[in-house]
């Protein structure tokens, strides 16, 4: 029997005249270029992640890239990064011009570990404050009487201030204010901006990361990208919680309280209370806490295009204006150039698709919970196999169901599946620290033990809404047997 990782052409035929239907409503439209389509998809992707706004984009990649842009990172500045996740994460940093700064993995979610990321950044505080603000998952510019700073479409310089070569947004100049801070070493950027990937499916640790965010004045830009409809559930008022309709009209959201606790197999979606009328804080959405979130929809993601596309959610208004004018290069009406952008659309076609697949998501999420909850049962007695980790205060859409396997046997367990006709795939083999082309960074082995350990150890099994149990089966199967023969 052969098992695939993904199976994308079986979802396809599950609803194959949906799909068909959408794309010839475009080919008979002629709109091929943003228009109706793009719209449509934008208006009901903001619906669903709880936000004002969301822009449809070329690539989650180009979200990330025209994120840091709107919010005027550029060169001179640094940008805290979990070491452990995809290239473009940091990738996006350093072609802005900005220099990424690693941080460590918490080991059982995967997600950034706020206290290094609390100890780097204090390493790196200045006594000169940044210009930017966090308030309630936004960012803003410093308020101040006598130094107005200039709105994200502004083109005034700054004062004093050799120019950038970038396109990039200047930043006002402000005065430097009292803080107990260190100050930070000449060759040290200030970190201007923190991006917390929800990886695998399950949100980071938003009310540390808003916290540490508030304190040091740092932008907050979630990579979502594999964490499309996920939820978490903040004790503090803080966490912009949206006011917005969440995902399906009868979605129900969970509290805190009656959320399984550690790593379980209980699909949290399925202990629904009623909605709060009252002002307690909501289950806020991945994409809805940040100042801006970033989506992909790479065709494998829960949530695919047939092709690259991607998106950027946020409740900013001045950032969504800024956004949709740098995906279209700069230009607003056309051929008159605000700022210099790139292109950086989202095909009609791929969000005729999107908005097809869209009404699906969570019934896909469901199903990904339950065949997550039957791993987590059969393997839950296999020796030197780790199931993932379910935090009690968020939900997991399992963009992957990744396990750990313990005693440097990953690599063989991968091969023993793999002749089988078992898919598997390791995200990720080296984490980013390590890698060639950020040597000149300074980064050293065992420096962040949590993010290289995970790279040896972690495999992740195939996980689609269309698996059979008889698939589903054969893999633990083979597992088991390869257990039993390493014993």
């Amino acid at each position: 029997m052969t098992i695939p990782m993904l199976d994308l052409v079986r979802q396809y035929h599950a609803i194959r005249g949906e799909i068909d239907g959408a794309i010839g409503d475009v080919l008979k439209s002629g709109e091929f270029i943003l228009g109706p389509h793009v719209r449509r998809f934008e208006d009901a992707a903001a619906a669903y992640c709880g936000v004002k706004h969301a822009i449809g984009l070329a690539s989650g990649t180009d979200a990330l890239l025209l994120s840091l842009r709107a919010l005027g990172i550029g060169p001179g500045d640094a940008v805290l990064v979990p070491s452990f996740t995809f290239f473009a994460t940091a990738g996006t940093v350093h072609n802005i011009g900005a220099t990424p700064v690693f941080c460590d993995i918490d080991p059982k979610t995967y997600n950034i570990d706020p206290r290094s990321a609390r100890a780097i950044v204090e390493t790196h505080a200045s006594r000169a404050c940044s210009s930017w603000h966090v308030d309630r998952g936004k960012a803003r510019r410093s308020e101040r009487a006598d130094q107005p700073s200039p709105q994200a479409t502004s083109h005034e310089p700054r004062a004093a201030v050799a120019p950038h070569a970038t396109s990039h947004e200047p930043r006002a100049a402000v005065a430097p204010q009292a803080t107990s801070h260190e100050p930070r070493a000449a060759d040290q950027p200030p970190i201007r901006a923190i991006i917390p990937v929800h990886l695998y499916g399950q949100m980071a640790d938003m009310d540390e990361i808003m916290q540490l965010a508030d304190e040091y004045d740092l932008a907050v830009i979630e990579d979502a990208a594999q964490a499309i409809g996920a939820q978490y559930v903040s004790e503090n008022r803080h966490v912009a919680c949206s006011s917005w309709p969440v995902g399906k009209a009868e979605r129900q959201h969970v509290a805190r309280s009656s959320l399984p606790v550690g790593a379980t197999g209980t699909d949290a979606t399925d202990m629904v209370l009623p909605q709060a009328t009252s002002h307690e804080p909501r289950a806020a959405v991945a994409g809805s806490i940040g100042a801006i979130g970033c989506f992909s929809f790479y065709p494998t993601k829960n949530l695919g295009a047939y092709g690259d596309a991607g998106m950027v959610t946020t409740n900013d208004d001045a950032l969504a204006e800024t956004i949709g004018l740098l995906r279209v290069h700069g230009a607003k009406p056309k051929y008159f150039h605000k700022m210099v952008g790139v292109n950086s659309r989202l095909d009609a076609i791929q969000a005729a698709i999107l908005d097809v697949k869209l009404r699906h998501l969570d019934d896909w999420s469901n199903a990904r919970r339950r065949i997550a909850d039957r791993y987590d049962r059969l393997l839950s007695d296999v020796s030197g196999i780790v199931t993932p980790f379910r935090a009690g205060d968020r939900t997991h859409i399992f963009h992957q169901y990744t396990i750990r396997v313990l005693g440097g046997k990953r690599d063989a367990l991968q091969a023993h599946l793999r002749a089988q006709g078992i898919g598997t795939l390791i995200y990720y083999p080296r984490p980013l620290h390590l890698q060639e082309c950020f040597a000149h960074l300074g980064y050293r082995e065992g420096q962040f033990p949590h993010s290289e350990d995970a790279s040896r150890e972690v495999l992740s099994l195939p996980i689609f809404p269309e698996l059979t149990e008889t698939e589903q089966d054969a893999v633990v199967a083979a597992i088991r047997e390869f257990g039993e023969k390493r014993s």
